[in-house]
């Protein structure tokens, strides 16, 4: 029965059972734990992984979806990009990450050893996140199977830790311990599984100085892009934490968790059919492929964004606590935002596929410009709530009028084909 399921579908479902059991402890250790340190130190930690996972994507320089492209032709280019890229993120990663934290213990962001801990922890924790080559190659060569297993032997050790943490008590620095101990255990166990480690000396020696030097000439639209975007998904926490303080910093990582968490689905499907999508030669396919993607994301998203507003407020009552409560209102609006957010993935890939390389880096420094002044202003006018007005505002002109100036494809065409009921019906043909 498994083995008649089309591989796109079984390497999605893969996929997506990682993020289940993710979510499992997301939804009850993490809640314990957040209950437990209370929203100022929740908000420490949270402004801490955002910070971060920002210098990653800047060191990352937005170059996966050029790889999954890469790959999807020729699966030994695609690895030989990965490495390549695995160590220059990681150079990047180091010392961008070092310089941020002098700078925040000199400026006073770091107050005591605890979050100086905390600070550190979460640079790990994404540092040997930035030396995993091997998740993407698992992806475009429908070997998720692999990272979900190596994944939740990390996760569920990490979970296992902070519950016993929690049950005992302990100091929050210890909390820091299953945030290194999770990516460590599957990182460690990707390497030991992955099938070509042995012939990795053969991918250096042809990394030659022009490659490196045109793959990063290359990265540098993707890598202005990647930073810009998540200037404009990022600002809202940052900006929060600076106007209302670390305890509402806190609140909003509340509702961020329980409002967008769910998005694995349909990242899992878009990273499961995108492969085909590459091997499509013909631009009105193409746009007929992204359209019916565009629509299976919505099916998928509007049905799991109803099912969550409904329980979000018992679900902040019962995880997280009186505390959080003011997460409620602010539920609906980012499930909006993430909803949005996955169909601009989708439409992202016929951006790719037609080198809308510099098209992409304009629309998302023009975000990124426009959303600071915006949460800034709507923050200090509306509190919380604004802030993530501001953010599904960014959302709706990124998929719609930014995404209409581009003139190689047609935006507007796929979308308003993605609306229509036919569409399900060809469901089937993708």
């Amino acid at each position: 029965m498994y083995k008649k399921i089309d591989m796109r579908y079984r390497n999605a479902i893969w996929m997506a059972l990682e993020k289940i059991i993710s979510i499992a402890g997301v939804f009850i250790v993490t809640a314990a734990m957040a209950k437990y340190i209370g929203p100022y130190y929740y908000g420490v930690l949270s402004l801490a992984t955002t910070s971060f996972s920002m210098i990653y994507i800047i060191s990352s320089m937005g170059v996966d979806p050029l790889v999954l492209k890469k790959g999807s032709y020729n699966a030994r280019q695609g690895e030989m990009r990965s490495i390549l890229m695995c160590i220059i993120r990681t150079t990047v990663f180091t010392v961008l990450s070092l310089l941020f934290i002098i700078w925040c213990w000199l400026d006073g962001k770091i107050h005591d050893r605890v979050e100086m801990g905390l600070f550190l922890a979460v640079m790990i924790s994404q540092l040997l996140l930035s030396v995993d080559f091997i998740a993407i190659i698992n992806n475009y060569m429908l070997r998720s199977k692999l990272n979900t297993i190596s994944n939740i032997a990390g996760l569920v050790t990490a979970l296992v830790l902070r519950l016993v943490f929690v049950e005992l008590k302990l100091h929050v620095l210890w909390f820091a311990i299953p945030l290194i101990i999770s990516p460590l255990i599957a990182v460690t166990i990707k390497y030991l599984t992955f099938s070509r480690i042995n012939k990795m000396s053969s991918v250096f020696a042809s990394m030659r100085a022009k490659k490196i030097k045109a793959l990063v000439g290359t990265a540098v639209p993707f890598a202005v892009s990647s930073v810009a975007a998540n200037i404009y998904n990022k600002i809202p926490m940052m900006i929060i934490a600076s106007v209302m303080g670390y305890a509402w910093s806190g609140i909003y990582a509340c509702a961020l968790i329980i409002a967008s968490t769910w998005s694995f689905m349909p990242t899992a499907l878009i990273s499961s059919f995108i492969p085909r999508f590459y091997q499509i030669n013909n631009l009105k396919k193409n746009e007929d492929y992204i359209s019916l993607l565009v629509t299976m994301i919505l099916l998928v998203c509007t049905t799991i964004s109803v099912a969550i507003w409904l329980i979000s407020p018992y679900l902040i009552d019962i995880l997280y606590g009186a505390k959080y409560r003011d997460a409620v209102s602010i539920v609906p609006i980012i499930l909006a935002s993430t909803t949005l957010g996955m169909c601009g993935s989708a439409v992202y890939h016929i951006l790719i596929k037609t080198k809308g390389y510099s098209f992409i880096m304009k629309k998302m420094v023009a975000s990124a410009i426009l959303s600071v002044p915006l949460t800034w202003f709507m923050t200090i006018h509306y509190g919380i709530e604004g802030a993530v007005m501001s953010l599904l505002l960014i959302e709706i002109l990124n998929l719609t009028v930014f995404n209409f100036m581009y003139k190689k494809t047609k935006v507007a065409r796929i979308l308003l084909n993605s609306l229509s009921p036919a569409q399900i019906k060809n469901l089937k043909n993708i």
